[in-house]
């Protein structure tokens, strides 16, 4: 299978080399070979394109999970949650450090439920870097305020 993925590829470069040195010593080369590789052309140039528009949307994806967190509903929620629970963390009870505002169900699973107020928690780091984002658990039920 190899050898003949090889031998097309080989052949593919050796139209490619005729007729480019066909125009270039200004003769016509055959209509076929010619044929063939505006056809090759044609494919390169949409794959390059559809490559192109997958680079746009993972870039655009990027930015959107960037700028959450700097936007004013994330903000205002955030804010909202530490009023509601506390600033201390629902699993370990710690109050001192750093805390962090949690979603249940993680953002990258459930998009629609970034901004929803019943699926945040409030944890501290340590806590939530534990929980990692395949996991939903829920430690509000221990200690609501």
């Amino acid at each position: 299978m190899k050898k003949a993925k090889r031998r097309a590829a080989a052949a593919r470069a050796r139209i490619m080399e005729i007729v480019a040195t066909s125009l270039v010593a200004g003769t016509t080369p055959h209509p076929a070979l010619l044929e063939y590789v505006q056809g090759k052309n044609q494919e390169i140039l949409k794959r390059v394109e559809r490559q192109a528009e997958m680079e746009k949307v993972k870039i655009k994806k990027r930015l959107r999970k960037k700028n959450f967190y700097r936007t004013q509903a994330w903000l205002k929620l955030r804010h909202e949650t530490l009023v509601r629970y506390g600033a201390k963390c629902q699993a370990c009870g710690q109050t001192g450090g750093r805390i962090e505002i949690d979603h249940i169900k993680p953002r990258s699973k459930y998009p629609h439920l970034e901004l929803d107020p019943e699926n945040l928690q409030v944890l501290c780091r340590d806590c939530n870097a534990g929980k990692l984002n395949y996991k939903v658990k829920d430690w509000r039920t221990n200690n609501l305020v």
